[in-house]
């Protein structure tokens, strides 16, 4: 799924699902609304939810990432920037393969390798 705005996922409460080896692409720099939550990977299972930032185009995000009901992990691509600040629970890792993942104030992640 391609997004250029908040409003591409409708209710600002809605949660944005991103299933096991799909890629969110956001092609235009805005903010996601912190009621949001994204979730990550397979109902059942493990998997991967990527977020693809294009350069020049930040996204923000305060709200929570969360598994999607089995083990999801995050892989961010793409030479733009993802700032975050907001509370990760989900379970599996976090690898950030281009661009940036800036975490502010009291962001986090779990299971986050060294680079």
């Amino acid at each position: 799924m391609t997004a250029t705005a908040d409003t591409a996922f409708g209710a600002t409460s809605g949660n944005i699902t991103i299933r096991d080896g799909a890629t969110l692409n956001i092609t235009t720099a805005f903010t996601l609304n912190a009621g949001r939550t994204i979730l990550l990977g397979p109902a059942v299972g493990s998997g991967t939810g990527t977020i693809s930032v294009t350069s020049g185009n930040p996204l923000t995000f305060a709200g929570a990432i969360s598994n999607a009901g089995g083990t999801g992990s995050l892989i961010k691509i793409g030479s733009g920037g993802l700032r975050y600040n907001g509370t990760a629970n989900y379970t599996g890792t976090t690898s950030i393969n281009q661009g940036t993942l800036t975490l502010d104030n009291a962001g986090s992640l779990p299971n986050t390798p060294p680079p």
